[in-house]
C-alpha cells in the first residue's frame, strides 16, 4: 500500500498521521482541566468552527454575489471575460476574509466572548488570567491562524494535545478556549450571587456603585474568608478582589 502512495503522498499525509496518533494519545494521557478551567479540546473546537463557517458563508453569499454582479457590469465591454471573472473572484475572496476577521474578532471580544459556534458548545475565549480579551488581541489570535494553517494544520491540531489545549495561535496571542462550566467562572458568579454584590464582568472588581455604597470592605472580607476556608483558591480570590498579587 505504501508503494502505491509514494514518498510525496506519505509526506503530505504525515502531519495528519502524526495528528491522529497524538489525538489518540491525548484522549488517554492529556487531561483537559485544572483547578480553575475546563479546556476545550480539538473536536469541540472543530465542530464550533464548522458551525461558524456555515454562518459566515450564508452571510457572505448575497453581498459577494452583488459585488460580483456590479464588477461584471462595470467591466463589461472594456475587459475580456477571464479578467472580469478573476476580478470578481478576488473581490469576493477579500470580502470573505474581512468578514471572517470581523466576525471572530468582534464576537470573541464581546461580552459573550464567543462566536455562535462556540456559544452552541458552551465555550468562550479568555486571556491567560481568565478575563475578556480586547478586539486587538482577538484580531491577533485570528490572523495567527494563518501560521496554524501553513504548518500543515499542526498548529490547529495542537489544541488536542497541549497541556491547556492551546492551538498555535492561542499560544501566540496568550489566549485560552475554555468551557463556560469552568470552576473559576462558577466561583465568581456564586460569590457575587451569595454576597448580593455586583461584580464587574471583566475583572471581578467591586463596581463604582458598590464603592459608593460602602460595600467593598464586606466584599473583601468575604473573599478572604472563603479563601481561608478553602472554598476558593488564591487565583480566584485575587480575581474577585481585582488584584494582581497579595
Amino acid at each position: 500500500m505504501l508503494s502505491n502512495i509514494g514518498l510525496s503522498g506519505l509526506l503530505i499525509l504525515s502531519p495528519f498521521i502524526f495528528a491522529m496518533v497524538m489525538g489518540v494519545y491525548s484522549i488517554f494521557k492529556v487531561q483537559n482541566f485544572d483547578e480553575n478551567y475546563r479546556f476545550a479540546g480539538f473536536w469541540l473546537r472543530f465542530f464550533a468552527v464548522f458551525i461558524d463557517a456555515i454562518i459566515i458563508n450564508l452571510v457572505a453569499f448575497i453581498p459577494s454575489y452583488l459585488l460580483g454582479y456590479f464588477i461584471g457590469y462595470s467591466m463589461s465591454g472594456s475587459a475580456p471575460l477571464h479578467e472580469i471573472e478573476a476580478m470578481a473572484s478576488a473581490v469576493g475572496t477579500l470580502f470573505g476574509l474581512v468578514l471572517g476577521w470581523l466576525y471572530y474578532a468582534v464576537m470573541e471580544s464581546s461580552k459573550r466572548q464567543a462566536t455562535f459556534g462556540k456559544i452552541v458548545f458552551g465555550l468562550r475565549v479568555v486571556d491567560l488570567d481568565g478575563d475578556r480579551i480586547s478586539f486587538g488581541k482577538a484580531s491577533g489570535r485570528h490572523f495567527g491562524k494563518i501560521l496554524s494553517l501553513i504548518t500543515f494544520f499542526i498548529g490547529h491540531f495542537m489544541a488536542g494535545w497541549t497541556r491547556k489545549k492551546q492551538a498555535l495561535h492561542d499560544k501566540m496571542s496568550g489566549c485560552l478556549v475554555v468551557k463556560n462550566n469552568s470552576p473559576i467562572f462558577s466561583s465568581v458568579n456564586n460569590f457575587a450571587k451569595n454576597s448580593k454584590l455586583s461584580v464587574n464582568q471583566n475583572r471581578g472588581e467591586p463596581t463604582l456603585s458598590m464603592r459608593r455604597a460602602g460595600g467593598v470592605d464586606s466584599f473583601e472580607a468575604e473573599a478572604l474568608r472563603r479563601y481561608k476556608a478553602g472554598e476558593i483558591d488564591e487565583k480566584t480570590m485575587l480575581k474577585l478582589l481585582g488584584r494582581d498579587s497579595i
